[in-house]
């Protein structure tokens, strides 16, 4: 019964079951949803994923971005998924139009990041990479060089000038490890060693930096300062997109060194003469000295009210500047595909005008019209770039790439700077830019008082051709019928350089004026004889050119097991070889790469590589090196335990790096195989004894080993230590990055010093011993929120960098603080300047008929080696207090200094969006750097010749009798050699290179797309861009980033002002 009973009730709950399930699946109605998936830009997305959530049905976006899917239940959730966008999850509700706007996964750079020979998922990298979008460098520059310093954390860039086609930034990554070998990183693009500035920012999808071993270990002898990775654009499934982008833009100097008129010169130098003439009465002081009689008050008047512009000339030369110079940009992209084919091609053209002010004719005869030409600084840049895959089977893929530039430059006769020099030591009073009558002047026939003037637009012109061509092709075939993530991929790689250049000489008759005859026509002197100016010396020539052949095969392994057991493996053999024209014997290198990786549920991860290179430069038995790596790390907020309760106080990520090995540098030696012997002739020679005739018999010049042969020299070695930390707070609307490096670099080339002269070698022997250890710590930040219709933004970077040279084989000095060991790389030496010499420092003795005063240092001041000194002369410390001041008294490394390159590069911005306008802002600054004002720049009225040298607005405030502040630019002047004290290394010449400046300003507004749509355009965008705006900064003369006063009175680093239009069709 009880059985019975128990079967009965089984048999009812299963009919009630049957009858609950049907009711519930009469009930689900099902539905056809259709809809348009687009970018937050409005643009259409091909391929989009639209999936059924929890089921097999589902559909992916038309060439119109257009989706239908059917049997879709009322109450369902649809997902929308996009390589590179946000997934979307969107309840149905009964829709059956569904609408979606995609959002850029502003991580996506983050998830999917590109590494050394290939890329890697974010969360799998344990090595110190940095990365940004290409569209984030797309500003108005010809140079790439230009747009990433601050950008990015770790990487170093400083721009010494302005000049079109020389305005390529320094770059370092990381500092400085070495003073011997070269410390410029590797640059990749698209995975091919090329120049950074055969790239136009439109064609770059990311830029990359490899700063670890983990990283840079698989570029062997080249990666240890450093790697960075440029990946172009390629092309997407999608409808074709034409992008326009068009740009005007005025540049102007962001700083022109400033000079006294004539007056102030004159003043100056009777004050300069006042000052060597031992400050006499000024009633007699005319005689005291040997120098010109001082100027007048009345001939001064004459250079006042320009009274005669021929005879008494107020020159400013830098008005051979121009205010602005008008430039022009032109992009066009072109960029789309299917499943089968995928493109992107680019064109853009880039034109800049220098500053120079062009007039080389005149009305002169022999100065002829038809031998006018543009002197002016001229620059026109073609770039062209096709990428195109191919899916030429469902596990062949093949990718074409072709690239080329073509670059023609104008410059004068007279390299830009040579006339930078002569505009920044010529005296305002002594000559016009021209004569009145249109002829050339000339102050004097001899030493270096050339007119820059007659420089600029009298000496020809000279105009070059670059043309550079770059190729790539690249296949990767899947072996999935082997196992599934295997695959293996090909590429070479063929590119070349050719330059030409055509000058065209110039030399005219220069003059200098003697006054003027009875009839007040002005008479002169011709001071330099030239050729005929009429007709063209001409000179074409081809400079060289050179070209490089890339290979690259690889077997590569990527898969996950059970979910949770992720694997990756690499193989490659890489070699390449370049030839420079001229040069006979080409550079060739070969590589071996390997590389592993295993990550455990996401948690654990770990990293093994290795890179075993050689190269033909060093001896053969000693030509390849290996260089391993590891790196390992730890996602905590992926911990079961500790994950949950990290994401509760809102850190959505919480990663640990660290990673050791070895990388290489192969830069050691400027010479072709230096491990050869060296053979140079001397001008020594034997006697041989008498001869027959009684004479003395000699050889012929001796030969000398110059350079030992040593098998042993190689490439530089560097252990790499690095500690990462990744964080990221608010499901990453926050995230934040940590790294602190410790790297140590030996075996650096150098000459040795400690070689005693008994071993016999006639020259010191060059030797792998040199160490040189570089450490600091950077970090990035970066903020983005969206709230309704604002999305806000905020960015940050911060690098420091610091080296100290633990070995050089220096010979100890008498005084510690003159070792280079144990200083930094670069560091400025210097003799520590204490202050201004004071009258109270001098016993003083007075000429009672000239008034001439006699300057006695008093007992107990030490004494100069370096010339007389007198009230506001420099006044050095002496440091081994020995009452001299000497050789003895420089200091390696004074108190307070920096080397010239920066210790800290840091970068901030903001930006902000409503609707359709937008604002973005970035500042960029260095600090821990000083700058040298090189004194024999600064002080005017040196050398043999007084008269001839300019004086800079920065002269006024100087040292004066009667006015003795110690709060001055310039200290005593004085005429000719009196300034020896003065004109030497000091701290007084040292100034804080530290600076801020507001790189970036950008204001726009982008077009909505319904309106645009009516038009036949799917984006528009207008904005004003600035650049360079302001700087703050310690040094006011000229631009701080140029550095040293050699480098700060050349070409000026420029500001621009831009107004352009973006467009897509």
């Amino acid at each position: 019964m009880k059985n019975a009973t128990e079967c009965s009730f089984k048999r009812m709950s299963l009919w009630v079951f049957l009858l609950l399930t049907a009711s519930s699946l009469l009930g689900q109605t099902l539905i056809t949803v259709k809809g348009t998936v687009t970018d937050a830009q409005g643009e259409i997305l091909i391929g989009v994923t639209v999936l059924v959530q929890g089921t097999q049905n589902g559909t992916v976006t038309n060439a119109d971005g257009h989706y239908t899917i059917q049997n879709v239940p009322i109450n369902s959730i649809l997902d929308f998924s996009y390589v590179g966008m946000r997934m979307q999850s969107v309840e149905v509700n009964r829709n059956s139009v569904i609408n979606v706007i995609l959002k850029e996964d502003s991580e996506m750079l983050e998830n999917v990041v590109v590494i050394g020979y290939g890329e890697q998922k974010r969360d799998q990298v344990v090595s110190s990479i940095s990365a940004i979008e290409g569209k984030r460098l797309e500003l108005p520059a010809r140079n790439l060089t230009n747009n990433i310093a601050g950008r990015i954390p770790g990487l170093l860039a400083i721009q010494r000038s302005g000049e079109p086609g020389y305005d390529n930034a320094e770059i370092w990554i990381r500092g400085i490890s070495s003073f011997s070998g070269g410390t410029g990183a590797l640059v990749l693009v698209d995975g091919v060693p090329r120049h950074i500035q055969d790239i136009s920012p439109e064609e770059i999808e990311s830029f990359t930096i490899l700063k670890d071993a983990s990283a840079t270990a698989v570029y062997g002898a080249e990666g240890a300062n450093g790697v960075i990775l440029i990946t172009s654009k390629r092309g997407k499934i999608q409808k074709t997109n034409i992008e326009l982008r068009a740009d005007c833009f005025v540049n102007q100097p962001t700083r022109v060194v400033e000079f006294v008129d004539s007056k102030d010169w004159l003043t100056l130098y009777n004050e300069a003469a006042w000052n060597t003439a031992g400050n006499p009465d000024k009633r007699f002081w005319n005689i005291a000295g040997n120098y010109a009689p001082p100027y007048s008050d009345e001939i001064i008047n004459r250079y006042i009210t320009n009274a005669d512009p021929d005879i008494y000339p107020n020159t400013r030369w830098m008005d051979l500047l121009k205010p602005v110079a008008l430039n022009q940009r032109l992009a066009l992209n072109f960029r789309g595909g299917g499943e089968k084919v995928r493109f992107f091609v680019a064109a853009s053209f880039f034109n800049e005008e220098g500053l120079f002010k062009s007039k080389p004719t005149s009305d002169v005869t022999e100065f002829e019209k038809k031998d006018q030409y543009n002197v002016n600084i001229g620059l026109q840049r073609y770039n062209l770039r096709t990428n195109i895959d191919f899916d030429i089977a469902k596990w062949t893929k093949l990718r074409v790439d072709l690239s080329g530039q073509y670059l023609t430059t104008n410059y004068p006769g007279t390299s830009t700077k040579d006339i930078f020099n002569a505009m920044m030591r010529s005296a305002p009073h002594l000559i016009p830019m021209l004569y009145s009558n249109g002829y050339p002047s000339r102050y004097s026939a001899t030493g270096g008082f050339e007119n820059p003037y007659t420089l600029l637009n009298f000496k020809g012109y000279t105009r070059e051709y670059r043309v550079g061509l770059q190729t790539n092709v690249g296949i990767e075939q899947r072996l999935n019928f082997i196992t599934p993530g295997l695959y293996i991929k090909g590429n070479v790689s063929f590119d070349a350089d050719f330059i030409a250049r055509i000058s065209r000489a110039r030399k005219p008759n220069e003059f200098y004026q003697s006054g003027r005859d009875d009839d007040g026509n002005l008479l002169l002197k011709k001071v330099v004889n030239g050729q005929s100016t009429a007709t063209e010396a001409k000179d074409g020539s081809f400079n060289g050119g050179n070209k490089r052949i890339y290979l690259e095969a690889s077997l590569n392994y990527n898969r996950t097991f059970a979910k949770r057991h992720a694997v990756n493996a690499l193989l490659l053999y890489m070699q390449k070889e370049s030839q420079i024209q001229g040069n006979p014997y080409p550079y060739k290198k070969q590589s071996f790469v390997g590389r592993a990786g295993y990550a455990f549920d996401n948690k654990y991860y770990i990293n093994l590589s290795f890179g075993f290179t050689g190269s033909e430069n060093f001896a053969p038995n000693h030509r390849y090196g290996f260089f391993p790596a590891m790196g390992l790390g730890y996602q905590l907020t992926n911990e079961r335990k500790i994950g949950p309760w990290l994401r509760k106080q809102g850190v959505s990520n919480l990663k640990l790096r660290l990673s050791y090995g070895l990388t290489g540098n192969d830069q050691v030696a400027s010479s072709r195989f230096p491990y050869k012997e060296s053979l140079t002739w001397s001008n020594e020679r034997v006697f041989l004894g008498m001869s027959s005739a009684g004479g003395l018999n000699q050889s012929e010049r001796l030969i000398y080993e110059k350079q030992a042969y040593n098998p042993q020299i190689r490439w530089e070695i560097e252990e790499k230590r690095n500690i990462g930390l990744d964080i990221g707070l608010l499901d990453d609307a926050f995230s934040l990055t940590l790294e602190y490096f410790n790297n140590l670099r030996h075996d650096i080339l150098l000459q040795r010093n400690t070689v005693s002269q008994v071993s016999g070698l006639i020259n010191n022997p060059f030797q792998n011993f040199g160490k040189v250890r570089n450490y600091g710590f950077e970090s990035s930040l970066n903020f983005s929120k969206t709230w309704q219709k604002w999305q806000i933004g905020a960015m940050g970077t911060f690098t420091f960098a610091r080296n100290k040279i633990i070995e050089m084989d220096e010979v100890p000095r008498k005084y510690a603080y003159q070792m280079t060991t144990g200083s930094k790389i670069g560091q400025i030496d210097a003799w520590v300047a204490e202050r201004l010499y004071i009258d109270n420092d001098f016993d003083i003795t007075e000429n009672p008929v000239t008034g001439v005063k006699t300057y006695t240092l008093k007992d107990g001041i030490p004494v100069s080696k370096y010339g007389a000194v007198y009230p506001g002369n420099i006044k050095y410390v002496d440091m081994n207090n020995d009452g001299i001041i000497d050789e003895f008294d420089w200091v390696r490394t004074p108190k307070g200094t920096f080397p010239e390159k920066p210790e800290i590069v840091y970068g901030f911005g903001f930006s902000a969006s409503y609707g359709g306008v937008y604002l973005s802002t970035f500042f960029q600054g260095m600090a821990n750097r000083s700058v040298y004002l090189q004194p024999s720049e600064m002080l005017p009225f040196l050398g043999q010749e007084p008269l001839t040298t300019s004086v800079k607005q920065f002269a006024l405030s100087r040292w004066q009798s009667d006015n003795p502040s110690q709060q001055v630019v310039l200290p005593r002047l004085m005429l000719g050699n009196m300034s020896e004290n003065d004109n030497r290394r000091s701290t007084w010449w040292l100034r804080d290179g530290s600076f801020l400046r507001f790189k970036n300003l950008e204001v726009g507004y982008r077009f909505n797309r319904s309106f645009l749509e009516r038009i036949g355009m799917r984006a528009l965008r207008i904005y004003l861009l600035c650049q360079n705006i302001c700087t703050w900064d310690h040094i006011k003369y000229w631009d701080p980033e140029m550095g040293n006063s050699s480098s700060g009175m050349g070409y000026p680093i420029q500001r621009s002002f831009n107004l352009g239009v973006d467009i897509t069709f």
